[in-house]
């Protein structure tokens, strides 16, 4: 199965050896992912790490643009008929 990380600096997967293994050919710059996504060229699983904060005081706009520009990146590709999104949050647990 083909898979990418698509992210800002470096990737949260990174702490797994498999993924560290192949961080040359298996990530790339968020900005690839909507060329890669109006291609038709997104592998079968593409993973979007964002660093975007968007709890207080930060701003929520930031992160809530991010999820639009993917989102939008998806429905418009050639790929979206048959694409499956998946939209998820990272709320840890307060001290």
């Amino acid at each position: 199965m083909s898979w990418k990380i698509y992210d800002s600096d470096l990737p949260f997967g990174a702490i797994f050896g498999y993924v560290r293994d192949r961080l040359a050919t298996n990530t790339a710059p968020i900005a690839q992912f909507t060329a890669d996504a109006a291609a038709g060229t997104l592998p079968q699983v593409a993973f979007v790490e964002t660093e975007n904060d968007e709890h207080p005081p930060s701003n929520v706009q930031l992160g809530q643009t991010l999820a639009a520009r993917v989102i939008d990146a998806v429905m418009t590709s050639p790929l979206w008929r048959r694409a499956a999104l998946f939209l998820t949050y990272d709320e840890a647990l307060a001290p």
